[in-house]
């Protein structure tokens, strides 16, 4: 992404040259105009007004030359640096983006729910709520049907969760089959509810194997979730909303585990 950046740069660094190259060849031929004028303002010569007309005609003809190529230059470097910021646009998404499942990375997800955080602390009206989701026997479901499934399973819990976010969340690959939402400004029964309509979905599908056309059947998934307290550190959050994940999982797993109420102030 550095080097994405640095050759913007020198792209921005060679259209300026270029402009100021042009601005230096408009004055030079503005002051070729000057210095005719100054000559033809007395009377001049027959020989004198043909001198001046050629003269006056190549200086007119090179500056229009001049023009043309910079109006070439300069779109060809216009061109350039639009397909230089497409491209660091595209290397920052793909910098911030788990390249399977097209959801936030980890990197992501811990710098938006420190941010998330630090909301709370300014704003004391401000909360949010932590779902972290991992999916039942996955490393099971890898082994009977192969790692391409598991990755088609991963892809479609992906677009679940994607599908259930809106601008003001962040859905992220957690870590391998677990996943992360940051619901912002959201209660921990909003957060509950959102966990339970994503694990009914899950439930409800019935997955083929791509290629073979096997039908594999249910897969499920079993969610925590925490809501932000006041004062509490981002760890906090995630400790609070993982031991409920825990708890989803001893009790029988395709659940949904909120943190006690005693813990949410």
């Amino acid at each position: 992404m550095l080097e994405g950046a640095g050759r913007l740069a020198e792209a921005a660094g060679a259209l300026a040259e270029r402009v100021a190259g042009g601005r230096e060849a408009l004055a030079g031929y503005g002051e070729t105009l000057s210095h005719w004028s100054g000559r033809l303002v007395a009377r001049p010569t027959a020989d004198e007004l043909m001198t001046a007309l050629v003269a006056l005609i190549s200086e007119t003809e090179a500056a229009q030359a001049r023009n043309r190529l910079l109006e070439v230059q300069l779109a060809a470097s216009a061109e350039h640096i639009g397909t230089l910021h497409r491209d660091l646009v595209e290397a920052r998404r793909a910098a911030a983006t788990d390249a399977l499942t097209g959801l936030a990375n980890r990197t992501t997800f811990d710098r938006f729910l420190r941010e998330s955080v630090a909301r709370t602390r300014a704003d004391t009206g401000s909360t949010f709520s932590l779902i972290l989701l991992d999916i039942d026997h996955f490393k099971g479901l890898n082994d009977r049907h192969g790692h391409r499934f598991g990755d088609q399973v991963l892809r479609l819990v992906g677009r679940l969760l994607s599908d259930k976010t809106t601008d003001r969340d962040l859905a992220a690959r957690y870590g391998g089959e677990e996943f992360a939402i940051v619901l912002g400004e959201a209660g921990i029964g909003t957060g509950v509810a959102l966990a339970q309509e994503i694990c009914g979905r899950l439930r409800a599908q019935r997955l083929v194997k791509r290629g073979t056309g096997d039908v594999v059947g249910q897969v499920t998934i079993s969610a925590g979730v925490a809501q932000c307290r006041p004062g509490e550190a981002a760890r906090d959050v995630i400790e609070r909303a993982d031991r409920a994940l825990y708890e989803a999982k001893r009790t029988g797993r395709d659940r949904v585990c909120p943190t006690p109420k005693a813990a949410v102030a």
